[in-house]
């Protein structure tokens, strides 16, 4: 099995699945040990864990037809992944900084942060903007530059234009390995626990209560 399949197959039987229950029983579970402790965390990592499942079984490749007697869809490499990539930044949204640093980020990766992760995308953005210095981010590389007006969602140059962005994220596309580099968070298990939503997300949380 493919590691596309590995990471879709149980994100798919949850979504599909005609017993409602199964879903809201595996948000259950992925936080049941916070309930008694942390109530309103529990609740946010439910909706949270809602999210990304919906999110990511909406990405999935599929055919632009299909009829009874087709043989099952496959999804190209190439579909695989970018699908991948959501995974990745809804699995461990603070890695889009990564790709901000090194001049990676896609407008992919920022659908799948903003569709699952909005909150934490603000908080981020906000503190970013807060530490920038004009004097340094114009020494930035420009591929830097150019994921960095996208992850702010507004140019910092006259040369980061849409049309450049565009340009650079298919660059970047066609280069980027479909594994995941040495380091980056790993799924172990199906459902919910796949995507390690809970973790991040209890951690996200405090950092909201207390002052990705």
């Amino acid at each position: 099995m493919s590691k596309y399949e590995r990471k879709a197959a149980p994100i798919r039987e949850l979504v599909q699945n005609p017993d409602v229950n199964q879903m809201a029983n595996a948000l259950t579970k992925g936080t049941e040990g916070l309930h008694g402790v942390a109530p309103n965390i529990a609740q946010s990592l439910q909706v949270i864990g809602a999210r990304a499942l919906n999110y990511l079984h909406s990405q999935m490749p599929k055919p632009s037809s299909e009829m009874v007697g087709d043989q099952d869809y496959e999804p190209s490499k190439t579909q695989q992944r970018d699908w991948l990539h959501s995974h990745d930044i809804v699995n461990d949204p603070i890695s889009v900084l990564d790709h901000v640093r090194h001049g990676t980020l896609t407008s992919k990766h920022m659908d799948a942060l903003s569709q699952v992760h909005p909150e934490l995308l603000n908080e981020m953005r906000e503190k970013v903007m807060g530490e920038m210095e004009p004097a340094k981010v114009k020494n930035l590389p420009s591929s830097t530059k150019q994921s960095l007006s996208l992850f702010l969602g507004n140019p910092i140059t006259q040369s980061v234009t849409p049309q450049s962005i565009l340009a650079n994220q298919t660059a970047i596309q066609g280069m980027m390995a479909p594994q995941s580099p040495p380091g980056s968070p790993k799924s172990t298990v199906a459902g919910l626990k796949d995507l390690k939503v809970g973790q991040r997300a209890a951690t996200q949380s405090d950092d909201l209560e207390e002052p990705q």
